[in-house]
Order: structure tokens, then C-alpha cells, then sequence
């Protein structure tokens, strides 16, 4: 087997690819809570309730 991949940063084209396809993943999430906001199937919350909903999660266990 060969891991020398494994240790291989990925070159700045590569890193902008990356960045370029989060970004467009991230405005794709954008618009699809905004028309679920705006259906009215997303409820606005109290930013307190969000941040304890979030933290609540990260004390939650892996499903691995």
C-alpha cells in the first residue's frame, strides 16, 4: 500500500476548489431555510433556545 497521499497537503487550486463548493453548499442551505422559513415550516426561535438546542448536541454521543 502507499500513504505518501496521506501526508500530501492539497495545493492552493485544490484548496480553492474546496472553499468554492462549501461556499455554494452553504448558499444552497441559505435559500432552502429561507423557503421553508417563508412557507412557514421554519419557525423563528428565541436565539437562546437555538444555542441550548446547539449545545444540548454536542453533549449528545457519536452514531457511529
Amino acid at each position: 500500500m502507499h500513504y505518501e497521499h496521506l501526508c500530501e497537503a492539497p495545493s492552493p487550486m485544490e484548496q480553492g476548489e474546496d472553499v468554492a463548493v462549501r461556499r455554494k453548499q452553504i448558499a444552497e442551505d441559505a435559500q432552502e431555510a429561507l423557503a421553508l422559513f417563508r412557507s412557514g415550516k421554519l419557525l423563528a426561535r428565541p436565539v437562546e433556545d437555538v444555542i441550548a438546542s446547539l449545545e444540548a448536541a454536542l453533549l449528545e454521543p457519536d452514531e457511529d
